[in-house]
């Protein structure tokens, strides 16, 4: 036998070291783990706080590699995976949101080596919450069609929307919906279901009333617009489809007043619209003489508003100092008023009797020489500042004249007689005569006296201011001697000298207080 060659050896040991390390690798390949599905699915939604989170690993058996599972970047524990043929398996709690797991595997096996499967999948179990954003108030449909539009909390894949069980159209976009509602006036049940995109629904509600007309408001008692009183009561009375659900408020010259509705006093015919209707009432009293303004508003349920406004004038005397006054008044006493403007340096040109812009202005800036706001009201603050006041002590024979509470002046005066005393009381001025003549009285101690004109015989002096007192005023004399004691028949004697200086500085409607 010829002996083989080193070389043939050599070969030899090649080929079997071949078949050698090929049935190795087919076994390897063979035993291969690879990654699989997974739970939850890529990009998938779990409406369940617990979840099973797997990944399937054909090929692989318990105790060949090493196998790991993380979520949110955090290791399940050992103990908490549960490992079989071809699966890993956790149950896990988790929070809403969006969650990431990785599954690992390694091993020695050169065709698995190392295996890495990551996927995200989000926990969603909240239903959206649902905001109705129009109609606003969602309750109330004003307009005829009146928008819709509603907002969700998070992305949904539907919204229906269905009024008195009747699916109405919608637009939907990612976390809103929009649409119009046309519907009759009346009382509508709406139901709006929404459903997110992992299937959790809310369900929404509620009642809207709908109302599309305009308030009518009249005025049932209105009969001039010149007020001879300074009080009165107004009805008004406002149609609407729903008088009981109306809102009615009212101003004076830009402040508000109550106004009321009257019990009894609604008539009911809905749904005819504007054929049903409620009585108000609304008071007014003690305003200044001068121009006014009323306003009535009226808004019902479905937010239209309806307005109605009157001017008009309160013109309640013609004695200055009797009423108080703002702008706009006319008459004797804004004649009146304006004489006392003018004597004081502050108003310029004849009385017009008119209380225009020119008189307001002066008003004003008498005021604020008092210390006052300067507006153009003559309050009775204002006019005891204008007027004075006089105050006659029958006891002390004095006369004491102020100007608001400032005494400005103290006169000696002569009062009545016992059998013809000076009456007590509260008066005003209502005239003033330069150089009177006296006229008899009707009365027993004057029987058969003539009348007497101005000059020094004249018992009235030179100057008379008469009182609101019949045949009461006060007066000079020529008896002097007679200050200062109970010599006149009723009237109230001064000085000539002191009589003129008093007449300067009153006026018709300067109120005047006799005490005893």
């Amino acid at each position: 036998m010829k002996k083989m060659s080193w070389w043939a050896w050599l070969a030899i040991g090649i080929v079997v070291l071949g078949l050698a390390g090929g049935g190795f690798l087919w076994m390897e390949n063979a035993r291969a783990v690879a990654m699989g599905s997974v739970s939850p699915v890529q990009g998938s939604y779990v409406t369940s706080k617990q979840v099973d989170v797997s990944c399937s690993l054909p090929g692989y058996e318990p105790g060949r590699g090493t196998v790991s599972l993380t979520i949110d970047g955090k290791a399940v524990v050992a103990s908490s995976l549960t490992l079989s043929s071809d699966l890993v398996k956790a149950g896990i709690t988790l929070a809403d949101g969006q969650h990431t797991a990785v599954v690992d595997y390694s091993s020695s096996n050169p065709f698995s080596r190392r295996l890495t499967q990551s996927w995200t999948f989000k926990v969603d179990t909240t239903a959206p919450y649902v905001e109705v954003a129009l109609p606003s108030p969602a309750g109330i449909l004003g307009s005829q069609p009146s928008p819709f539009q509603a907002y969700f909390s998070e992305a949904v894949r539907s919204a229906v929307l269905s009024v008195d069980g009747v699916t109405v159209p919608l637009s939907l976009q990612a976390e809103s919906a929009r649409g119009h509602l046309d519907v009759g006036e009346g009382t509508h049940k709406f139901a709006l279901t929404v459903t997110d995109l992992a299937g959790n629904t809310t369900v929404k509600r509620w009642e809207a009333l709908a109302e599309f007309g305009t308030p009518d408001i009249k005025p049932t008692s209105w009969s001039s617009d010149t007020w001879e009183k300074s009080a009165a009561s107004l009805v008004f009375t406002v149609g609407d489809s729903y008088p009981d659900k109306l809102t009615v408020t009212a101003s004076l010259d830009d402040e508000p007043v109550v106004i009321q509705p009257m019990a009894g006093r609604m008539v009911t015919a809905s749904p005819v619209v504007g054929s049903s209707s409620q009585d108000y009432q609304l008071s007014v009293g003690a305003l200044p003489e001068g121009r006014h303004t009323l306003e009535v508003q009226a808004q019902n349920v479905g937010g239209h508003e309806a307005t109605w406004h009157q001017s008009f004038l309160v013109n309640t005397t013609e004695v200055f100092g009797n009423a108080e006054m703002v702008t706009g008044a006319e008459g004797q006493d804004v004649s009146e008023l304006q004489k006392i403007l003018s004597a004081k340096g502050l108003y310029a040109g004849s009385p017009s009797g008119l209380f225009d812009s020119s008189t307001a202005q002066a008003v004003a800036a008498f005021r604020q020489s008092q210390g006052l706001s300067p507006e153009p009201v003559v309050d009775r603050t204002t006019l005891s500042l204008l007027l004075g006041s006089i105050v006659i002590d029958r006891g002390k024979r004095k006369l004491y004249l102020y100007e608001g509470e400032k005494l400005v002046k103290t006169y000696s005066v002569a009062v009545g007689q016992p059998q013809y005393p000076t009456p007590t009381g509260n008066f005003v001025i209502i005239s003033k005569v330069v150089n009177p003549t006296w006229t008899p009285p009707d009365s027993p101690w004057a029987v058969g006296a003539k009348p007497i004109g101005p000059g020094p015989d004249d018992p009235l002096g030179t100057r008379w201011m008469g009182l609101s007192a019949p045949g009461v005023g006060i007066h000079g004399t020529n008896e002097p001697w007679s200050i200062g004691s109970d010599a006149s028949h009723g009237c109230i004697r001064m000085h000539i000298p002191d009589a003129e200086d008093l007449f300067t500085r009153v006026f018709v409607g300067t109120p005047v207080s006799i005490v005893d």
